[in-house]
């Protein structure tokens, strides 16, 4: 009678113990080497893996938060919730369809790094960006062609944007820029000071041409200043509207664990402008950065350091204007939920 009590405890245990999987709410945690197809999908669930009906399109669709299946982090956990489990025991054999289905995967890379990708799928970002940093003027007379340098005791500002990323290699911008520079003149008005501030709005897009390069265009509307005088008892400033193309690109070198070096140009072309009292005609600028990238689980740049170089020529039917830039600026963005 032993015996056969047994017997039967041996046959009915694994079923209840079966029943019990299917019936209750089930997850499974990811261990290093897992792969979705074989270690999860073939080895806990029965019937086939692949089709319409398998078990890896059930896996996903219960999990919308796996973007890739090919991608799988150790400590990930997946909801298995409602889908009939085998009982623990040895690997089933896994016949592979013909022609599979749908999703392709690739053989798990041997580093748990992600690459570096373009964009995320579509999200907003909040960017802050404040900056400071030296700017040397040349201000030419035109009528006499006596220069003048105006060098800054320093200029500080802050980009205010926010960001849409598309799809995965484009995203758009709109960004509002201000920045104070204190000018203290050199010559017989060495004494004086004079503090102004410009500010100006700018639309951009940005586009992924690969995995380390991107270009970006835009087109701003800044208010600029012009020196008019500066004389031994004050400086004469015209303050006017510009309308600006502008054009960049950054190039990803070298990547050290989480963090990306890198560097970027940028060429911009200032339209002309009709005022009451001169013409001013068409200017350029363009500059070089050496950037600092954090990058996080989700392969989007979440904070920055950038080193900025810039210089610009703008010509005037008065006076002729030269300025070079040398600026740090620091970069966060905010995921907007």
């Amino acid at each position: 009678m032993n015996i056969i009590h047994g017997f039967l405890a041996c046959a009915i245990f694994p079923l209840l113990y079966w029943a019990t999987l299917s019936s209750s709410a089930q997850t499974y945690t990811v261990k290093p080497g897992d792969t979705l197809s074989h270690h999860i999908a073939g080895v806990n669930i029965p019937g086939p893996v692949w089709g319409k009906k398998g078990s890896l399109k059930k896996i996903l669709k219960l999990n919308p938060n796996v973007k890739d299946p090919n991608r799988l982090m150790p400590g990930q956990t997946l909801n298995l919730n409602g889908l009939i489990l085998l009982p623990p025991g040895p690997a089933p054999l896994i016949t592979p369809t013909p022609k599979p289905i749908e999703v392709l995967e690739t053989p798990p890379r041997e580093t748990p790094l992600p690459e570096v990708s373009t964009f995320l799928k579509p999200r907003s970002f909040f960017m802050i960006a404040p900056f400071y940093g030296q700017a040397n003027l040349i201000d030419t007379d035109l009528t006499t062609i006596a220069g003048a340098t105006i060098a800054t005791q320093y200029q500080a500002g802050m980009h205010l944007g926010l960001i849409h990323t598309w799809n995965d290699r484009w995203s758009s911008s709109a960004t509002f820029k201000f920045r104070t520079v204190s000018f203290q003149p050199g010559g017989s008005v060495a004494f004086l000071q004079k503090t102004m501030s410009t500010f100006g709005f700018e639309l951009g897009s940005t586009f992924a041409l690969s995995s380390k390069l991107k270009l970006s265009l835009n087109v701003t509307e800044q208010k600029e200043f012009f020196i008019a005088t500066a004389t031994e008892s004050s400086i004469a400033v015209d303050a006017i509207y510009v309308p600006t193309f502008g054009s960049r690109f950054d190039y990803d070198l070298v990547r050290v664990k989480q963090w990306m070096f890198g560097i970027s140009g940028n060429l911009n072309l200032e339209l002309p402008v009709s005022t009451p009292d001169f013409q001013i005609n068409p200017g350029k600028s363009f500059g070089g950065s050496l950037y600092l990238n954090l990058l996080t689980a989700d392969q989007y740049t979440q904070a920055g350091i950038e080193l900025v170089g810039l210089s610009r020529s703008q010509n005037t039917s008065l006076v002729q204007q030269s300025e070079k830039d040398v600026v740090i600026q620091l970069k966060y963005f905010i995921p907007i939920k």
